[in-house]
Order: structure tokens, then C-alpha cells, then sequence
């Protein structure tokens, strides 16, 4: 769905929406029972299955959140803090109404170009929302309106969309090369420097550089790097890096410049000292994998193409304001 002037207006009237306007968990709960939030044609998405969608985001959110961060995010977080010039509600209301629509718009392709899911697969969308909905909480349930109907029709939809996006890009091949998918595997390890706190007898960045050196030198005579470096009381690791993928990190850009057996060193922060030593310069199993995640890409790319072409086609008909949406955020 294309932002607007109107969609602005939206977002403006979610962020002044107060307290007394919000509705109660029973009277969302009556007014998303038989609602339609967005519709296609004969195709649907509920108000209830709109909402929930919405709250098992912001759910997932915030437990990452609260992970990452070990807090837990506060309702005042979500309309305070900021992303790109918008709150985090006014992101996560954006990408949600986003996939609500490309759902309709993938299953408006299929209603045109004949695409159906099968007996089968029709039916294991529908025991998988059932089971679904049998562990959501009753509070959850309430607070959105969500009505096990509206569930089932949702993850139908959701099995349709992925059966359109198989067909439609699942065949999509783009020309790489091996060279721009060229993955080198190399070793790297790190010896912490004098000056580190509460550490001592560390070495200096002079006398760590001459020991990298002797173990790049042993190892260029045919000793395995790895067993050479724990000799040396440094414990490292295999790793590998792509072209194009660290392309801003100036490290990682001097390394994809090494040819096998080569070597660099460079500080990773005032008391580490890092060394990589080129295993391979292009590992053939790796660039392989490398290329068929590149092709990944580039189906998601042709898709997501695909769809916005769609969804600006298609005369979705939005039938709920983002401001109904604040109930949950």
C-alpha cells in the first residue's frame, strides 16, 4: 500500500488518540467480532485476525527486546522512542498493514491466474490455525476480537500467498558470476594487548605483531595455523567472507584481497590485535552456497517487485484506521 497524505492523516490521528477513545477490551471484542478490516474482491481479513497479527509482532518485539537489552520494554516505549523519524508504533503499525496487504494482493494474482490450494493444503492451513488458536491466551483473544474463523481464514490466505510466491518466483534465475559470489575461507585470531584493565604481562602491540608474524611463517611452511597459534596460547578460528557483503568495513574489504597463504593484521580496538591468515581465496563449496543465497535474494527481490506492482493495482478496500490499531500499542 503507497504512503499517503491520507495514511499520514492516519498516523497522526493514532498518535493523538487518547485514553477515553480507546475503546474497551469488550467493546473491541463486539466491534472486531464480524468485522472486516481489508478486503479484495470476495477475499477478507478481519478486524480480529488484523489485530492479533499486529499483537504477536509486537510480542515477538519485545521479547527480542527485552533479550537483547535485558529490560523490559515499557507502552511508553513504543510511542516514545524513535526509528527513522517515526515512533516504533508507527513502524511496526506500517509493516504490519504492509503484510496484511500483500497477503490480499498475492491472493488477488491467484484469484486472476487461476491459482488454488489444494484439499489438502487448504485443510493443513486450518489445523494449523486451530492449533494456534487453542494456545492463545483468552486475554489475547479478547483484546483483539479474534474469533477462530477469522484465524483459519487468515492462515489459508497466508498458505496461499506462499503457494503464489513459489510459482511465480520459485523459477526465477539470475546470471552470477563466481567472482561476485566469491567467498574466501580464511583464520583468524586475537591477542589482547598491555593496557587491557585488570590484565598483566600482556604483551605489547610491537611484540604481539613479531609473534603473528612467526606464526604466519610457520604456517606458510606447512604447519596447521590453528595448532600453531594455541601453541602460542592464542585460540582462533576457521571463518569466511563474500564479496559485497562487509563492503563498508575497510578490515574486510583488505582481506577479500589476499591470496591463499597471505596475511594481515589490524587492531579491532585500542587493546586487540587481530590476525587472518588466507586458507583459500575462493573456496569452491562455499562460493556454491554463497551463489544459491545470492539467488535467494534476488527471487525475493523479483517478487517483492511483483508485489508492489500488485498491491498498487489491486483496489484494496481498508475498512480500518491505523488508529484502531493504538488499542494494541
Amino acid at each position: 500500500m503507497a504512503e499517503s497524505d491520507e495514511s499520514a492523516a492516519e498516523e497522526t490521528a493514532m498518535d493523538t488518540t487518547t485514553a477515553a477513545e480507546t475503546p474497551t477490551s469488550s467493546e473491541a471484542a463486539a466491534e472486531s467480532a464480524d468485522g472486516i478490516a481489508f478486503s479484495l474482491g470476495s477475499r477478507s481479513i478481519s478486524t480480529g485476525a488484523a489485530l492479533y497479527t499486529l499483537l504477536q509482532q509486537k510480542q515477538y518485539y519485545e521479547s527480542v527486546s527485552s533479550s537483547y537489552y535485558s529490560s523490559e520494554m515499557t507502552a511508553e516505549d513504543w510511542q516514545e522512542i524513535q526509528s527513522d523519524g517515526n515512533t516504533l508504533a508507527q513502524n511496526l503499525t506500517r509493516s504490519v498493514w504492509d503484510t496484511l496487504c500483500d497477503d490480499l494482493a498475492a491472493a488477488g494474482y491467484a484469484d486472476a491466474n487461476g491459482i488454488v490450494l489444494t484439499e489438502q493444503e487448504s485443510s493443513g492451513a486450518e489445523q494449523k490455525a486451530r492449533e494456534e488458536y487453542a494456545a492463545i491466551p483468552e486475554t489475547d483473544r479478547t483484546l483483539t476480537g479474534l474469533q477462530e474463523p477469522d484465524w483459519i481464514s487468515q492462515k489459508q490466505l497466508e498458505a496461499l500467498y506462499e503457494k503464489v510466491k513459489e510459482q511465480v518466483s520459485g523459477s526465477y534465475q539470475k546470471e552470477i558470476t563466481d567472482d561476485e559470489a566469491r567467498t574466501m575461507r580464511y583464520y583468524v585470531f586475537a591477542v589482547s594487548l598491555d593496557g587491557t584493565d585488570g590484565v598483566e604481562g600482556l604483551p605489547t602491540q610491537e611484540e604481539a605483531e613479531r609473534r603473528m608474524e612467526e606464526i604466519f611463517a610457520r604456517a606458510d611452511a606447512g604447519e596447521d595455523i590453528s595448532a600453531v597459534a594455541k601453541e602460542y596460547g592464542y585460540n582462533g578460528m576457521e571463518d569466511s567472507l563474500s564479496v559485497g557483503v562487509y563492503d563498508r568495513d575497510e578490515n574486510a574489504v583488505r582481506a577479500l584481497t589476499l591470496a591463499a597463504g597471505e596475511s594481515m593484521t589490524f587492531l579491532s580496538d585500542e587493546h586487540t590485535l587481530c590476525g587472518i591468515y588466507c586458507l583459500d581465496a575462493q573456496d569452491a563449496e562455499l562460493t556454491a552456497q554463497r551463489k544459491e543465497q545470492m539467488q535467494e535474494e534476488a527471487r525475493e527481490e523479483y517478487f517483492r517487485g511483483l508485489l508492489d506492482q500488485w498491491k498498487a493495482e489491486a483496489e484494496i478496500c481498508e475498512n480500518i484506521g491505523r488508529d484502531a490499531f493504538s488499542r494494541i500499542l
